[in-house]
């Protein structure tokens, strides 16, 4: 989207477009006192934030091109790492953080630069890092019959069917894994 290159003045002033995902109102107000804080330190850049943009919208405008376009984005997928930084949509960021004398290899621990560059390209920089662990009732999986915990998504499924009980009209009255399917980590 954005035409800037490494080689640009950094004085030079210039006004960025920020689409990201957030949008809840104390959310919103985090990314907007980060940004006022961004352009404190940097009068010359300016941001134009655009909250509520799902990952659609922005793959929509990427793909069309043009002037509304975003400079800047955030995406709460990996999904798309490798078809962005393949087609050039996201440029990489290697020779900016070099030139800002930038070590991803310091700031960024290895696994979160893997997701995050294709084919040694870094387009993009993570952005969470969560860590999730999954709970089990030890009781109820014993009277499953159940010795321990999955360690396959085969398991896993199979242990979530034993573990399901059905009310004699056929309700679920315990459901072994119930996905929320807008909980992004089970995707």
């Amino acid at each position: 989207p954005s035409t800037g290159s490494p080689n640009d003045d950094p004085t030079k002033p210039v006004t960025l477009k920020f689409w990201h995902g957030w949008s809840d109102p104390n959310e919103v107000k985090a990314i907007d006192a980060g940004i006022s804080r961004f352009e404190k330190l940097h009068p010359n850049i300016k941001v134009r934030s655009t909250g509520n943009v799902s990952d659609a919208t922005i793959n929509q405008a990427l793909r069309a091109g043009g002037g509304d376009t975003p400079d800047v984005v955030t995406s709460f997928t990996t999904n798309n790492v490798g078809q962005y930084c393949s087609s050039g949509m996201w440029v990489d960021l290697d020779t900016f953080m070099k030139k800002d004398g930038i070590d991803k290899h310091a700031v960024f621990p290895k696994t979160l630069l893997d997701y995050t560059q294709y084919k040694g390209d870094q387009c993009a920089l993570p952005l969470l890092a969560d860590a999730y662990g999954l709970y089990y009732n030890k009781d109820d999986f014993k009277a499953a019959g159940i010795a321990s915990p999955p360690r396959t998504m085969s398991e896993f499924q199979a242990d979530a069917v034993k573990l399901t009980k059905h009310g004699k009209d056929g309700s679920i009255t315990r459901a072994g894994f119930m996905p929320n399917f807008r909980l992004y980590q089970n995707s």
